[in-house]
């Protein structure tokens, strides 16, 4: 199976694959380093949940994170990378026992996430076309992160909830 999976990310473009386990408590780590391109982002996608549906537990959730995975990949590679090719967006899936932690990284400035906006209503009110899926992200994950400057945003979502 692993053969398989290096297999394919190879055939995909992707540019490093780790598995690792910790003896203290089981877990699995995945990274992937991909072009910004939206072809890329639907492959990920597929990847992680081939990945997550050996997990029982993560069958409920995973509307939610491939939505939530979908939207944060399309962040990094419009608004932080600027769908420039040469710019990578850097991808790691921890499945742990109980919890599931997706960080996704681009090499962009990174944005002010202390004052983005994630009211809904000002948002609809206004007829932004922005910023819903941050809104989204943050309803569906139990736990988001941004690191300082904003270029790399860690999710968590919780299994047994």
């Amino acid at each position: 199976m692993i053969e398989e999976n290096i297999k394919f990310a190879r055939e995909n473009g992707f540019d490093a694959i780790m598995e690792e386990s910790d003896n203290s408590e089981w877990k699995e780590i995945y990274r992937l380093s991909i072009p910004s391109s939206p072809i890329y982002i639907e492959k990920i996608i597929i990847y992680f949940l081939g990945k997550l549906s050996a997990v029982k537990s993560t069958s409920k959730h995973l509307f939610a994170i491939r939505t939530c995975l979908s939207e944060i990949l399309a962040n990094a590679m419009e608004h932080g990378n600027h769908f420039d090719l040469h710019k990578k967006v850097k991808i790691s899936l921890q499945i742990e026992k109980h919890r599931l932690r997706i960080t996704v990284t681009d090499e962009g400035e990174g944005f002010d996430f202390r004052n983005f906006r994630t009211n809904l209503k000002k948002i609809n009110r206004e007829f932004q076309k922005r910023g819903r899926g941050i809104f989204i992200v943050k309803k569906y994950m139990d736990s988001v992160k941004y690191s300082s400057p904003g270029n790399s945003v860690t999710m968590i979502k919780y299994l047994d909830q």
